[in-house]
């Protein structure tokens, strides 16, 4: 009787293991393909508002349609979402065409047959479309005159009736931005509890004029206008940008300690969303103050040096204020102040069931990567958000189209 296999055999049993392991490997995008289909459709009937449409890739509101694409949400009409029809908004055309669906298109007895057919809604962007923007990107550096965009009363309307009828509401950075009328502005705020400050900022990595020729040149020109003429900055750094004009510039290498704005999560949100303890956010944000009734979910964070805390000082800037808020007083509403739904993210990855157990291997560890914001912060975030708010349409039966 023999208990040890021969060398010869061991080997023959590591090529059979090593072919078995190739074969999964190979065929593992079909197993999670073929998981994505067989896995059940969830009906969740999401008026989608996106009114920053400047070209067909229509990346501002590209992360949450991955999001539903991925979790298999539908619609109205019963079908998955499709990132180029089921929105609201601007859309673009060839030739420079285009067409409007946005809300204004409705009457007051419209909107609120809208508000009974949809069971939530997400703001994902209102800045609108310019004529330098669109549609071959004349001159993406100087502000032009607005072709499209800002909140408006239908908006508004909608809005109300959803809060109303205590619907999931999320609203996105700039939704009460400096391209919304101050009374539209007013009503939405008083509406959800929290105020503008007037204040947006963003992170640039390089700040030289001569050497980011993407770099607005509308912030340059305001900037200089309040310094005599004066622009020092060549490296990178944080701009901040006040619906008043006012332009102030925390230096990278003078005014700040860690060089981008972070977002840290609330102990409370990171077991509830699975987010991490703190994130490097790289792109545009808002700055609002909410009542004391709304939970707050996470904030950022500016390290600045005690010159950097004089220049927030001079103008009532602080350096932790809210990223993601809502739910006061059993609202259902969240408010994302930042451009978080603006991804570059691609579709492609949203029919694999379980990417997300991989996804460390589709983004770079670098800050600028804003695809490392959507695996890490955006996806399960948002994916928590709606399963939730869908298991509740389930055992509640709130209105609106099908359950």
């Amino acid at each position: 009787m023999r208990f040890f296999k021969k060398k010869s055999e061991y080997e023959e049993d590591r090529h059979w293991l090593g072919m078995f392991l190739l074969i999964f490997l190979l065929f593992t995008p079909l197993w999670m393909w073929l998981g994505w289909v067989i896995q059940s459709e969830r009906p969740l009937n999401l008026l989608v508002l996106d009114k920053t449409v400047p070209d067909f890739k229509r990346q501002e509101h590209r992360a949450l349609a991955w999001v539903l694409l991925h979790r298999k949400f539908t619609g109205p009409t019963g079908k998955l979402f499709d990132i180029n029809r089921d929105y609201f908004g601007f859309f673009p055309l060839e030739n420079e065409q285009y067409r409007l669906n946005g809300l204004e298109q409705f009457d007051s007895t419209q909107i609120d047959s809208l508000a009974q057919l949809y069971q939530a809604a997400f703001f994902t962007d209102t800045y609108g479309v310019y004529e330098n923007e669109w549609y071959r990107h004349r001159n993406l550096t100087e502000r032009s005159r607005q072709i499209y965009g800002g909140t408006r009363v239908q908006d508004v309307w909608f809005l109300r009736h959803m809060k109303e009828q205590r619907k999931l509401v999320i609203l996105e950075f700039n939704t009460v931005g400096a391209e919304t009328p101050a009374y539209f502005r007013k009503q939405i705020e008083k509406m959800f509890r929290f105020r503008w400050s007037g204040w947006s900022g963003r992170y640039f990595e390089v700040l030289d004029t001569l050497k980011n020729p993407e770099l607005p040149r509308w912030i340059v020109r305001l900037y200089k206008k309040e310094h005599h003429n004066r622009w020092p900055f060549t490296g990178d750094g944080i701009v901040l940008v006040h619906a008043s004009e006012k332009v102030e510039i925390l230096d990278g290498e003078r005014d700040l300690k860690h060089p981008f704005p972070q977002i840290v999560s609330t102990p409370a949100a990171r077991h509830r969303f699975h987010l991490p303890e703190k994130i490097d956010f790289a792109y545009w944000f808002d700055i609002v103050i909410p009542d004391k009734g709304h939970h707050l979910f996470a904030e950022y964070r500016l390290e600045t040096t005690a010159r950097g805390d004089s220049i927030l000082m001079a103008w009532h800037i602080p350096n932790r204020f809210p990223a993601v808020f809502g739910q006061a007083q059993g609202m259902r509403f969240y408010y994302f102040a930042g451009d978080f739904s603006d991804n570059p993210i691609s579709l492609t990855t949203a029919r694999l069931r379980w990417i997300e157990y991989f996804r460390g291997l589709l983004y770079t560890r670098q800050p600028l990567d804003r695809t490392r914001f959507f695996w890490q912060f955006y996806r399960p975030l948002v994916t928590t958000i709606l399963q939730e708010y869908q298991r509740t349409l389930i055992s509640t039966k709130i209105g609106g189209g099908n359950q």
